[in-house]
């Protein structure tokens, strides 16, 4: 009888972790399918200087997406000394705010170098 109820309690846990490992699955593909659609918005940010999108130009180095949809944009610019550098990040962090499901976006830059072109 007690191997009986031993089975039980293990099969419950197991549809537990079951459903928690459910749960962390669904998050996972949200968050990657709003990743998507912020790189998506972010296709229509032209640097204007170079008159293509930041995307196209690999400036967008990585996209990072909480749990709350707080969004994190990671891209490079051509110089430390870019003149139109506020304007870039602005038009970014714009396109993403824009996205549905994104409740805050920040842009951080990391770093400089020759866009592909």
């Amino acid at each position: 009888m007690t191997i009986g109820i031993v089975t039980l309690q293990l099969i419950d846990q197991m549809h537990n972790i079951i459903n928690i490992l459910k749960a962390i699955n669904i998050r996972l593909l949200m968050s990657e399918k709003l990743k998507e659609r912020v790189l998506s918005s972010l296709r229509k940010v032209y640097d204007p200087e170079l008159g293509r999108s930041i995307v196209d130009l690999n400036m967008v180095k990585n996209i990072v997406v909480d749990k709350d949809g707080k969004v994190t944009i990671e891209m490079t610019l051509t110089t430390p000394f870019c003149p139109l550098m506020n304007l870039i990040l602005a038009m970014a962090k714009r396109a993403a705010e824009e996205v549905e499901g994104v409740s805050e976006a920040k842009v951080k830059v990391v770093g400089f170098e020759l866009p592909s072109i």
